[in-house]
């Protein structure tokens, strides 16, 4: 299998690119950021299909400035659908900061969104008409896949090299960071011998990788019960988290995604019945009594 690599940018501070991948000049992975530069690089491969790891706005652009053919999961097809009506997403993310008492002060980054009006040109295909392997790794995103191919898998921002995915929080979507966990796993036990990421470096150590991911992640979920010894909100929580920057550092725009990763790890944590919801004036998280005890 031959493997070209396109780095494009993003007009983000961390990561300030993406990559896009073209496999055996045929089929690109990801589609980079919505701008027509990066599509007008991207049409100088000539792909013939693309495959698509998740909706978010750094990965889908090639699809609304060309007619070309592509896949998805079915559950980001629907994401996708926020760049041609984003104020539908921005009210969505307006309830849930409402319902969780979060700052709607962090949703203004968000609004650049209201001034898109893109709509997908191209056909869906289906994963058998491109005759790939794609794995549900949900977490990051619900529908999120990663593609395997000749012992490379092709991971989207479900596994990265340096830095760990950001989970976020889907309440109408049953995807989140069990299944994700558990699609780590079942990814272990595959004939990996390469991970190319779509930021950071290319991993050569696969098990390694994913073993400190899912370390991570029950280590993190180990750290919010911890702080849970007394009924709290979802953002007294995340200011209590050990994030890589400390939570009174971070922009609006990674506040918001710290409390919807909080979230996911609520999500999680409440399903297994470690965490309790009270509803007061507002809701509040508490550890159940089994809660340290069963992680």
């Amino acid at each position: 299998m031959e493997v070209e690599i396109l780095e494009l940018e993003v007009p983000f501070r961390d990561p300030n690119s993406v990559f896009v991948y073209f496999l055996d000049s045929k089929i690109l992975i990801d589609a980079g950021f919505c701008s027509i530069d990066n599509a007008e690089r991207i049409s100088e491969l000539e792909p013939e299909v693309a495959v698509v790891t998740h909706h978010h706005v750094d990965h889908v652009g090639y699809l609304f400035f060309s007619e070309i053919p592509f896949y998805m999961h079915p559950a980001e097809i629907e994401l996708v659908k926020i760049y041609e009506k984003p104020e539908t997403f921005i009210d969505w993310q307006k309830e849930i900061c409402r319902k969780y008492s979060i700052s709607s002060e962090y949703l203004r980054p968000l609004e650049v969104l209201s001034k898109l009006r893109l709509r997908i040109r191209g056909s869906l295909k289906s994963s058998e008409e491109l005759k790939l392997q794609t794995i549900v790794v949900p977490g990051h995103s619900p529908g999120h896949i990663c593609v395997f191919a000749d012992n490379a898998l092709f991971s989207g921002d479900a596994i990265l090299s340096e830095t760990t995915p950001n989970l976020s929080f889907y309440p109408h979507l049953e995807a989140g960071l069990g299944e994700y966990l558990e699609a780590l796993e079942n990814i272990k036990r595959m004939d990996i011998e390469v991970i190319y990421p779509a930021h950071e470096k290319r991993i050569d150590d696969p098990t390694e990788r994913i073993d400190a991911l899912i370390e991570h992640y029950k280590e993190r979920l180990r750290e919010v019960l911890e702080i849970l010894d007394e009924p709290l909100e979802v953002e007294e929580i995340a200011r209590r988290v050990r994030w890589s920057v400390d939570y009174e550092k971070l922009d609006p725009l990674n506040r918001l995604l710290a409390n919807l990763e909080t979230l996911a790890y609520l999500s999680f944590l409440k399903s297994r019945g470690l965490v309790r919801v009270i509803q007061e004036t507002k809701i509040k998280f508490f550890r159940t009594s089994c809660g340290i005890k069963t992680l």
